[in-house]
Order: structure tokens, then sequence, then C-alpha cells
């Protein structure tokens, strides 16, 4: 029997585990891949996506699909925070006739307790039956509500009974000047 030696004993081999060298350059590769993937995400989500939206978004005062149903001599007010110069926008439609105003907490409360409109800084002056109505508001900072009055009084009309309905086909939204 002869013994012979193999050439591959003489060869050269890592020795050892096989993820040293090139395998730690790969993880490391594989987790600032990851880490890059999630800052780039972070930044697209906390810009709006990269300037395809410049400054704060718009708040959303009424949301679309939103009904108000309004009895005779009665309000909805909506209220809201205005941080500086602002626009509100929308667009709106009644039934049987309807009255906006902008006013100050001050102004919702006297028409709460006396049923009367002693001021405001907007009207729309009324709004006819069966109107679609767009929005375009300009106020400045500050508390508000967005009020919105049936005219109306109370009778004993049975066809509608002074009763209108606002709906809304799109969101209502205070939006920076």
């Amino acid at each position: 029997m002869s013994t012979s030696t193999s050439s591959k004993a003489t060869e050269a081999r890592p020795v050892g585990n096989r993820r040293g060298g090139m395998g730690r350059a790969r993880l490391v590769a594989v987790i600032g891949g990851i880490l890059l993937a999630v800052v780039i995400l972070a930044a697209y989500l906390l810009t709006g996506g990269f300037g395809l939206h410049s400054g704060a978004g718009p708040d959303v005062l009424v949301q679309k699909g939103t009904y108000f149903s309004l009895p005779a001599d009665q309000f909805n007010a909506v209220a809201f925070i205005a941080s500086g110069n602002s626009v509100i926008h929308g667009l709106i439609w009644d039934t049987w006739g309807v009255n906006l105003y902008l006013m100050t907490p001050g102004e919702v409360v006297y028409l709460s307790e006396k049923g009367a409109v002693e001021g405001y800084t907007w009207s729309s002056g009324h709004i006819a039956n069966l109107t679609e109505t767009n929005l375009s508001i300009s106020l400045g900072p500050g508390q508000w509500n967005l009020v919105f009055l049936n005219p109306d009084q109370p009778s004993l009309n049975t066809i509608h009974n002074n009763q209108t309905i606002i709906g809304f086909y799109t969101d209502v939204t205070l939006n920076p000047a």
C-alpha cells in the first residue's frame, strides 16, 4: 500500500468561521442599507413627500359627506383655532336655505343665549334653497366658529317643516393663507 500526500494539503485555505472577512462586510452593508432606507422613509413622511406638499396641511373642519339637519331658527357651530392667517375652503349645498357666519366664541354665546345674531366677522348672507356654495373665507389667527344658521321661523308647514339640510360635497378645510 502506498501512501501519498494530497496536493490539497499544501494549499492555503481559510481556517475557521466562513463569516469572517467578506461575510462581515456584507452584514455591515445590509445593516447600512436598512438604516439608510429608514432615514429616507422618515424624511419622506416628515416633509410631506419631499416638497410635494409645502407648509402645514389643511385642518379638516367638516368632512366630505357630512350632513347637518337644522330645524327652523337653529344653528350648528364648528369651533376651531387658526394659528395664523388662514382661508376656509369647501363646497356645500343646502335644501331650504341657510346663513353662514364666521363668529368669535362670544358671538356664538350671544346667539345661543339670545337667539339673535349680534355680531360676526363674515357672513354669506342668505344662501337660497338648493344652492351649491363654494366657500373661500379669509380670517386671522384666533378662536373661531363657522356657524350654519337656519333663519326660518318655526311653523306648522307640513311640506318641509322649515328644516334645512346642509351637505358637504368636499371637506371644509382651514388652510394657511
